[in-house]
């Protein structure tokens, strides 16, 4: 069926489409057919039951995978096997790239990068699309989620059905697969946190999202904005004397050289999920959106099983850069402190997805 654009934001990357298209990748090796039944005459041979044709499908078709880490983080060569499944897949018809890096543009971009056909895939996080539709950035409230596993539970349930819906609806994303990729916690340049009071008015980087913005202000910092490039020199100069990040990317940035302790508060978690456009996904022929649905499927569960493990080596390897690990005995100071964060983002929200998150997790 059609799907209506969105021309508002074309606009605003009209100068991005100059971009030269990737180069399709070496064709793959086409999947082997399934053989029929041993020794069984043709004419005897049981039918598999119909399912989607190849037959009428388009051939050379490219696209291109952008995200904003490095290129040895579990979730890039999680994209990496997606090209190649898809690839397989499609017997070479759909060829692909990764871009890592913010190579072709940052993620407060991709939505509009999207829809203006200048990518076709990306990771996204809640915290972005809270940015436009503010309810789904409930998953950014502190001390939400206690693990990845109840993120995972309230994204595969009816919750983020619903919001996957509203997201397609509402901005002509296509959501392949969510994956919460570790907590983010407080890392700091002279000084060690073990309180709300050490920690009040602290001068911390942040992220640009107003959830997270507000999470702070609320326990007592001085917040920054800035691009996570520049948080290095803010660190060194003094302008800024924290971050907020999960163990995995303060090991890709560099930025344990620059900090002395990382306090055991998991304020909240980092999530991102794979996506792409409802308009160049529909276009495909059926056969070959099964197929990159199925691909991306199983990119989505390399990143849920590969990022806590990583977890678990990066901390070890901050640790051996000299990071002390500062350990919070009572979480609840600052629990008590963005209490009122939760209540006004409950009353503001048009959403009740919040609402109901909160009821199925038992906060």
């Amino acid at each position: 069926h059609m799907h209506r654009k969105h021309p508002r934001r074309l606009a605003a990357v009209a100068a991005l489409l100059l971009l030269t298209a990737c180069a399709g990748a070496d064709e793959a090796e086409p999947e082997a057919s399934a053989p029929a039944a041993p020794e069984a005459p043709a004419e005897t041979t049981e039918e598999e039951p119909a399912g989607p044709s190849a037959d009428d499908c388009e051939a050379g078709i490219e696209f291109r995978i952008a995200h904003h880490l490095g290129d040895s983080v579990v979730g890039h060569l999680a994209f990496e096997q997606m090209v190649l499944d898809i690839e397989a897949g499609t017997d070479g018809r759909i060829t692909g790239a990764v871009y890592p890096a913010g190579q072709l543009g940052g993620i407060a971009e991709w939505t509009d990068l999207l829809n203006a056909g200048v990518i076709e895939f990306a990771w996204v996080d809640t915290s972005h699309f809270g940015n436009f539709i503010p309810g789904v950035g409930f998953a950014n409230l502190p001390f939400l989620f206690n693990n990845e596993d109840e993120f995972h539970q309230i994204m595969d349930g009816p919750i983020g059905q619903d919001i996957d819906a509203q997201l397609r609806d509402e901005l002509g994303v296509d959501m392949l697969g969510w994956s919460s990729v570790g907590a983010l916690y407080p890392f700091f340049a002279g000084k060690t946190v073990e309180t709300v009071d050490d920690l009040a008015g602290t001068k911390i980087r942040v992220a640009a999202a107003t959830v997270t913005t507000e999470t702070w202000r609320l326990l007592g910092t001085e917040t920054f904005s800035m691009p996570l490039g520049e948080a290095y020199t803010a660190l060194q100069t003094g302008s800024v004397e924290a971050y907020h990040l999960p163990y995995w990317a303060t090991r890709a940035t560099k930025l344990y050289e620059v900090s002395d302790s990382m306090s055991e508060i998991p304020v909240n978690f980092a999530n991102l999920g794979i996506a792409t456009s409802v308009d160049w996904l529909g276009g495909l022929c059926e056969f070959d959106q099964q197929v990159i649905r199925e691909a991306a499927t199983t990119a989505t569960q390399a990143n849920r099983d590969g990022w806590p493990a990583a977890d678990v080596t990066d901390r070890e390897y901050l640790i051996e850069q000299g990071i002390e690990m500062i350990p919070v005995a009572d979480l609840e100071p600052f629990r008590a402190l963005v209490l009122p964060q939760w209540e006004q983002f409950e009353a503001d929200s048009a959403e009740d997805y919040f609402t109901r998150a909160r009821a199925e997790l038992g906060r």
